[in-house]
């Protein structure tokens, strides 16, 4: 093994030869960046002339973080890991969401990217650290009257979770119970519980130093040093010995770089700290790859130097999987790892602006406070002072002639506008921000069309759509890997968390080892527009395609989440729910399967259509039969009267026939019968038609009396006795229904 020694001798060798750290030109550069985003002066400022200074990295960098931020947290899906098979979807679906569950929840998601993304367009490279951090909570839990039974069960409950238990009291009682005096037992317990998460944490780009021979992934960097302080507190809780920290020398530089970072000059008070316990000490950790076990191979391993020492212990210097560090930066640099920033691409223009902007200034201050040409005869101090309705003194009673003269100097600011004009004009070209991203003013709009404003704007969008699809193919797909691997390495024990508005259970153990990965980068606010109004051209189009049979639940619902998120909806369950969730399974099953109680109501329903209708006609049909016994009376009764009439007609022995159904009609000779005779065929005719009437009338109401008794009968209600499979019985009155 190599000595602590040679490993310090072999860091010293990467570190003189590393980009980055708090010295070099790097650093320079930096700190230059840092002081014009806050506006500092150059240094070539002159006493009296305007040291204004020209604030366009900050005004381009503010400009694009909004954009930027929303291109990623436009959903909740900052990454999604493909599936390998269709008998993956659900599985990678569910790592997909608890990857991004630990990103933007475990950890504070949104000041991560914020800080990682603005440390790479204003420094040329941002990095953020991820690790699986380990803490202990202890809690103390008291229980009274545990029968023994009881207190063994609870132990073993509290073994099964894997945490530690210290008994710090026990009292022994004894109360009745149900079988007479029993023992019982009051425990103070005192519970240690370890609990570990994935931690992301942006690092600031001056903690960080590469090999100079590193290109574009870290991860192939042959040394990566990251160099922060910590208290000797610190270091003792870490488990160094309290002489060891005491040994260690102080850290006292800050570099220029992390003093260009403080906005107040407070911040820059380098005191010592009186409690020695809180002095910090100088802490690296240095990533590299080195043959430490003398076999002929290097590995790659992680080695913390505290001081300039290496501590003892395999934790001091042990071997790693990866560097745990991710990168990116907004404008590549083929085969380098520095990549350019924003404020690479604004400094000329930057420094040209403050120029004419101060010069302007000192234009206009000379023309609002002329300047004089005088002799001894003006009186100088009050010249000096510009007041308004100020007396200027002439010495003498001869004119004033040529005793004090104005010098008259030219305005140049309708010379300095147009070049200003220009330079933002550059300055849209170079980064994509411009009247077209900040807001176009009225005038603007008055002149330009709907279309040409969109086009522009599209324009714009697209320098920062280029740095977003940068730094999602590179820190934040590597970041999202990262955090996946951690999880399959250290996560052993199965937690329930809420994804997608569902509690699910997660166990990365039965994760697959992902490289195939998608980072979801949306769009700017223009094309949210042209996004939402496919989506709806789609929805015409798949409901047409329902029409045909080729639109399943699951593409109505993909459609609908995507409409909701262009909308800004992240929360897509709250309006549409999954198919495939219990919820629509359970609805569905409802669907199929046959209600007894409603198909009941159903079969009594029909019962109750058929009783009525019958009811209906058996009512029409004796309504019938009456008016026929009515007519047919009628013309009875009518011809009895004729026959009585042509009878009475014969008795006086004149031949009648009315041309009625009677007695003329049935007699083709002349009667030849006596009075008496006459008479009783009429009584006989008479007696004849009433006895018929009668019958009939009989007839008439016994139908009725059936069709009274056969409409009640329908008119009872159905009840249903059993149900037969998805048939049903039912019965009115004793009668039995199919």
């Amino acid at each position: 093994m190599k000595t602590e020694k040679e490993l310090l001798s072999v860091i010293a060798s990467y570190e003189k030869q590393g980009i980055g750290g708090d010295t070099g030109a790097l650093a320079t550069e930096r700190a230059e960046a840092l002081d014009r985003y806050f506006g500092r002066a150059y240094g070539n400022e002159q006493e009296g002339h305007s040291a204004v200074v020209s604030k366009d990295i900050s005004d381009a960098v503010d400009w694009i973080m909004p954009s930027l931020l929303r291109v990623f947290l436009s959903s909740d899906d900052i990454v999604r890991f493909d599936p390998v098979g269709p008998e993956d979807a659900d599985q990678a679906e569910q790592e997909s969401d608890y990857v991004n569950h630990v990103i933007m929840k475990d950890n504070n998601g949104f000041c991560v990217l914020h800080d990682w993304f603005k440390d790479a367009l204003l420094l040329k490279n941002g990095y953020v650290k991820r690790w699986w951090d380990v803490t202990e909570e202890i809690t103390h839990e008291s229980y009274t009257n545990l029968t023994e039974e009881d207190l063994t069960i609870l132990m073993m409950e509290i073994e099964q979770t894997g945490d530690e238990i210290d008994v710090v009291g026990q009292e022994t009682k004894q109360v009745p119970g149900q079988t007479g005096i029993i023992e019982v037992y009051d425990v103070k317990l005192r519970r240690k519980r370890k609990k570990g998460k994935v931690c992301i944490e942006p690092v600031p780009p001056e903690e960080i130093v590469v090999a100079s021979t590193t290109r574009t992934n870290l991860q192939e960097s042959p040394f990566v040093q990251h160099v922060t302080v910590k208290s000797r507190s610190d270091l003792v809780e870490m488990g160094l010995s309290k002489e060891y920290v005491e040994s260690l020398p102080s850290y006292h530089v800050k570099d220029d770089e992390a003093q260009s970072r403080d906005t107040s000059s407070d911040e820059l008070n380098m005191a010592d700290n009186p409690d020695r316990a809180m002095e910090e000490v100088e802490y690296k950790e240095n990533y590299l790859k080195v043959d430490a076990d003398e076999d002929g191979i290097a590995e790659l391993r992680c080695i913390i130097s505290v001081g300039g020492k290496i501590p003892e212990g395999e934790k001091w210097n042990q071997e790693i999987d990866c560097i745990p560090i991710s990168t990116l930066t907004p404008n590549r640099l083929a085969h380098r790892h520095i990549g350019l920033s924003v404020y690479d691409e604004l400094k000329d223009l930057a420094e040209i602006k403050t120029a004419l902007i101060r010069g302007t200034l000192d234009n206009t201050y000379q023309l609002v406070n002329s300047e004089w040409m005088l002799n001894e005869r003006a009186n100088l101090s009050d010249f000096l002072q510009s007041r308004p309705n100020g007396v200027k003194r002439i010495m003498g009673k001869e004119p004033i002639g040529d005793a004090a003269t104005q010098v008259i100097k030219q305005p140049i600011i309708q010379h300095v506008i147009p070049v200003l004009d220009y330079l933002d004009t550059l300055k849209e070209t170079r980064t994509g921000v411009g009247r077209n991203v900040m807001g176009l003013d009225a005038d603007t709009l008055k002149k330009t069309t709907e279309g040409a404003a969109k086009q522009a704007l599209q324009q714009a969008n697209q320098k920062i759509e280029m740095i977003a699809r940068v730094f999602a193919e590179t820190g934040v797909k590597d970041l999202a890997l990262a955090v996946h691997a951690l999880l399959i390495k250290h996560q052993d024990k199965e937690k329930v968390v809420k994804l997608r508005n569902n509690w699910v259970r997660v166990n990365p153990q039965e994760w697959k080892t992902r490289t195939d990965l998608t980072v979801s980068v949306g769009l700017g606010t223009g094309s949210q527009e042209e996004v939402r109004a496919n989506i709806m051209a789609l929805a015409g189009i798949q409901e047409k395609a329902a029409q045909a049979g080729i639109v399943t639940p699951r593409n109505v619902y993909n459609l609908a989440t995507k409409a909701a998120n262009s909308f800004g909806f992240k929360q897509e369950g709250e309006f549409f729910t999954d198919p495939d969730s219990p919820e629509v399974q359970q609805m569905q099953q409802g669907q199929q399967q046959p209600n007894p109680l409603a198909e009941a109501e159903q079969i009594k329903g029909q019962f109750r259509m058929e009783a009525d209708k019958m009811k209906h006609e058996m009512e029409h049909m004796h309504e019938m039969q009456k008016q026929e016994f009515e007519k047919y009376k009628f013309d009875q009764e009518h011809a009895l009267e004729i026959a009585k009439a042509e009878i009475e007609a014969a008795k006086n022995a004149v031949p009648a026939d009315l041309g009625k159904p009677g007695m003329g009609t049935e007699t083709k000779e002349p009667m030849s019968l006596s009075i008496a005779e006459l008479g009783e065929v009429a009584g006989a005719a008479t007696n004849g038609v009433a006895q018929m009437a009668e019958q009939l009338q009989t007839l008439i109401q016994q139908n009725q009396q059936m069709w009274q008794a056969m409409i009640q009968h329908m008119s009872q209600p159905v009840t249903v006795v059993s149900s037969r499979g998805t048939k049903f019985t039912a019965t009115r009155g004793n009668q039995e229904l199919q």
